[in-house]
């Protein structure tokens, strides 16, 4: 049951508000055959107070509880685990989200159940599109996709202890990619392809185990820069005339 829960809890926070939000009447169905349904709870003014979420429609494992301001909108939600009663097994929650004064979702944040730390935090532009979504892993991993207000994308990059590790794709504003690149610890590490604003491949550089060549361009595909590094430190820029 406890591995069931947490399984539960990794597919939920992978989700954003409104796949969840549009699964309440609905069943979800898990990989070993089991399901979860919802159950909304009302309050006096007719606009739902609570969800609970139920293993195979009778024990509950999850209650979604809804925060509104004095005039009815939606200000937070908070999604708890509880017991086979219902209870609260933490008053850690595992899932809070917040609203703007017009009702769009403007950030929400899910926790490892029952340590608390953070697993996901998404942040909105005030017209509810995505802004940018953090993934937290063990040993201080990170993955972060941010993203335009037109929705494209900007950037989609791993860190490692607030450093760049790993592989990283940075996006013209039209959402063509510029650059991917590797990195170690904050050091370019290894280009693997440039662009220019249209799509097409330019010529990007030698540069790999962190030694070699770093060829730069702006959108128009005009070579700016080139540099040289050694180990991942840069030791020479020169600068196209």
């Amino acid at each position: 049951m406890k591995s069931l829960i947490l399984h539960m809890i990794c597919l939920i926070a992978s989700m954003n508000f409104t796949q969840v939000y549009a699964s309440i009447g609905d069943t979800i169905f898990l990989p070993n055959g089991e399901f979860v349904t919802t159950d909304s709870v009302r309050g006096t003014d007719g606009k739902v107070a609570a969800v609970h979420f139920l293993l195979n429609g009778q024990q509950r494992v999850w209650s979604e509880e809804f925060f509104r301001r004095g005039n009815g909108s939606l200000k937070e939600t908070k999604r708890y685990v509880v017991n086979q009663e219902g209870k609260r097994i933490s008053e850690q929650a595992i899932m809070i989200q917040q609203f703007g004064k017009n009702s769009m979702l403007k950030e929400e944040r899910g926790f490892t159940f029952p340590s608390g730390i953070d697993s996901v935090s998404r942040q909105y532009f005030s017209n509810g599109k995505l802004f940018e979504e953090i993934f937290f892993f063990e040993g201080g991993r990170i993955h972060t996709n941010s993203f335009r207000e037109n929705g494209t994308w900007t950037c989609n990059c791993e860190f490692v202890k607030g450093k760049m590790h790993g592989l990283n794709l940075i996006y013209y504003p039209n959402g063509q990619l510029k650059m991917a690149m590797k990195y170690e610890m904050d050091r370019p590490w290894e280009v693997i392809s440039m662009h220019d604003k249209n799509g097409n491949q330019l010529q990007a550089g030698d540069l790999k185990d962190g030694t070699g060549k770093l060829l730069l361009y702006d959108e128009e595909g005009n070579r700016v820069r080139e540099d040289t590094y050694v180990h991942g430190i840069r030791m020479k820029m020169e600068k196209n005339q």
